[in-house]
């Protein structure tokens, strides 16, 4: 009884932090939401919209919608995407604007090596009139904030006709508001790794 009760204290000791990138379940079908460098890989042009409500039923639950599309250039060696992204949880909205670019480097005749950048504004919005407080007149949750900041990200993959490997930072530069007189980091770096292999077992 003392171990387990030893095993919980540390549990509440470690922090916890709350999720901050929106959450993509059919990222595999689309690799572009997550790595710049997936920006015209395919040699063809792509767009898509997808849209996801979790917890559905309940007030204030995740909410995002995704709207890209890209395409190659000059024989595959390049590649161009936009993105516009808006994800809202409870009185918090996040829209993100970006462009992508997509540099691909022929390795050998069966593997490409492709470098991504993406550039944009991503815009925080909080709705305080939408809270029930206890104590209206708390400066924190006065007005309506809304303030626009630059944000960069960059990928890499390396595919061939068996494998594809991926590396990214959607959004590298970490971000600090200054909101009722108090200053708050909403977002800091995510990193992202992906992967998959095609296993050849018979015609």
């Amino acid at each position: 009884m003392k171990k387990l009760f030893a095993i919980v204290i540390c549990c509440a000791a470690i922090p916890a932090i709350a999720q901050q990138d929106p959450l993509y379940s059919q990222y595999i079908n689309n690799p572009f939401v997550l790595n710049p460098a997936y920006a015209g890989l395919t040699n063809n042009l792509n767009a898509s919209i997808s849209y996801r409500q979790q917890w559905a039923g309940f007030e204030g639950s995740p909410t995002t919608v995704n709207a890209n599309g890209h395409l190659s250039l000059f024989n595959n060696k390049m590649g161009l995407g936009l993105m516009v992204v808006s994800d809202k949880i409870g009185t918090t909205s996040v829209t993100e604007a970006y462009s992508s670019y997509a540099y691909r480097i022929r390795v050998t005749s069966h593997k490409t090596l492709s470098f991504g950048l993406q550039a944009g504004l991503i815009n925080y919005h909080t709705e305080n009139d939408k809270l029930h407080l206890q104590n209206p007149s708390d400066p924190l949750f006065s007005g309506e904030p809304s303030q626009s900041k630059p944000s960069m990200g960059a990928g890499v993959i390396l595919t061939s006709h068996k494998f594809f490997f991926g590396l990214s930072v959607p959004r590298m530069l970490p971000t600090k508001m200054s909101m009722g007189g108090f200053k708050s980091t909403p977002y800091t770096q995510h990193f992202y790794a992906m992967g998959s292999y095609l296993f050849f077992i018979n015609e």
